[in-house]
């Protein structure tokens, strides 16, 4: 399905959208249908199927067939598969380096592992390319899967409370039955709260596995948000005013927001987050006892990103060929120094 094509149905309202909000309909269909499309779109990041491309390239790594289902998986290969891609000697350098370039740019972390595993040649390429593009096509996908997830969570969040509200357990329970268990809970949780329900809501709160620091952060949030439900005359202790300030000041956490909002609200302050340090359009990254720089100048400059490069050159008996997105129905001929045609590719 192509990302652009958003499922829609229509209310009783006779409103048209494909998630949550008030300008989207609210109903079982929608959410379904959201279900649906939110699935297609996930199965367009390693082609729908990371086990059969992982199996393939452990057991036939410099096999056409195997490097044709990874092209065909790309520009959406997920960042463990392209570690694994560079870290697979057995496949040709061109097959790799080609992988990398069309998966490109690459993430801090990939580009910080794979600088051991690839020629020179491509990690420059890959190096200019992140310097001007930033966000991957995987990127896009991914941010587009995030804002389907947000209006499904609308959605649910709706149809939960009014299950709640007519005490329709058994529909509840359906209604989750195929969510994550963790984010079903958490949306039950917050639901009861709504509903003015704190006890119940702190009961289903504590039943969360916490297997990260984000996981803490929701339940100290939430945790606070049922005790301002409980207490006629509310205030932060001192603990869950150093549990926030450190929440708030957590440049990379999705939690960091709503800690601000409750120092807001009962400390009357702004926290303005600091950003990491990047000093002089770079930022510089460990592994191991390799230190590179991922955001470094780039080696190529975009006109050289959209021409034909040749490494090395001249060549004594092997050539790589750097082909721009843009050379679709081109010719590639290559002569000796005689003028000699020994290949030409389409």
């Amino acid at each position: 399905m192509p990302i652009s094509e958003v499922p829609t149905c229509i209310d009783i309202d006779g409103l048209i959208g494909g998630g949550g909000g008030d300008e989207f309909c609210q109903s079982k269909e929608c959410l379904e249908n959201l279900k649906v499309y939110i699935n297609d779109l996930k199965n367009n990041i390693d082609g729908g199927d990371k086990e059969q491309l992982i199996a393939d390239l452990s057991a036939y790594p410099n096999s056409q067939a195997t490097y044709q289902n990874l092209y065909d998986g790309s520009p959406y290969l997920s960042d463990s598969l392209l570690l694994q891609i560079a870290q697979t000697t057995g496949m040709a350098d061109w097959k790799r380096s080609n992988l990398l370039v069309i998966n490109s740019p690459l993430s801090d972390e990939v580009m910080i592992q794979i600088i051991e595993y690839v020629p020179a040649y491509t990690y420059q390429i890959l190096e200019s390319i992140r310097y001007y593009d930033q966000l991957s096509e995987r990127g896009v996908l991914e941010s587009r899967i995030s804002e389907e997830e947000r209006k499904k969570a609308a959605i649910l969040s709706t149809l939960l409370t009014e299950m709640l509200q007519q005490k329709n357990y058994a529909e509840m329970a359906d209604l989750v039955a195929d969510e994550d268990p963790e984010y079903a809970l958490r949306t039950l949780s917050a639901a009861q709260l709504h509903l003015g329900n704190p006890t119940q809501a702190q009961t289903i709160l504590d039943q969360i596995p916490i297997f990260d620091a984000e996981d803490q952060q929701f339940y100290d949030i939430q945790s606070i948000n049922i005790a301002r439900a409980t207490q006629a005359q509310f205030d932060l202790s001192p603990e869950q005013e150093a549990v926030l300030r450190q929440i708030a000041n957590d440049y990379y956490s999705s939690q960091a927001g709503y800690a601000q909002g409750l120092l807001r609200l009962y400390r009357d302050e702004q926290i303005d987050i600091v950003l990491p340090d990047i000093e002089d359009g770079t930022h510089t990254a460990t592994s191991g006892k390799t230190q590179v720089a991922t955001r470094n100048k780039a080696r190529f400059s975009a006109d050289e990103l959209n021409s034909l490069m040749v490494f090395p050159n001249p060549a004594a008996s092997v050539a790589t060929f750097y082909l721009p997105t843009t050379a679709d129905n081109s010719t590639l001929e290559v002569r000796d120094i005689q003028a000699t045609t020994g290949h030409r590719w389409h």
